[in-house]
């Protein structure tokens, strides 16, 4: 996972939301893009999805997109 990259949050309150990883801390943490909702989670909590694409401009934020 890298900055830039789409993700999908496997677990915890915000399971199945789709964001885009901002920054990536010292510690390897996420902080992670939910369109105007930003939080920081641990690498394990996420799941590659790939590089964002140019479309949407939600960051993700929908569920069940695509």
């Amino acid at each position: 996972v890298r900055v830039g990259d789409r993700v999908e949050v496997r677990s915890g309150f915000l399971k199945g939301r789709l964001g885009i990883v901002q920054e990536i801390d010292e510690k390897g943490a996420l902080r992670i893009s939910f369109g105007a909702l930003s939080s920081r989670l641990e690498r394990e909590d996420v799941e590659g999805r790939g590089p964002a694409s140019a479309e949407g401009g939600d960051g993700g934020a929908r569920r069940g997109r695509r």
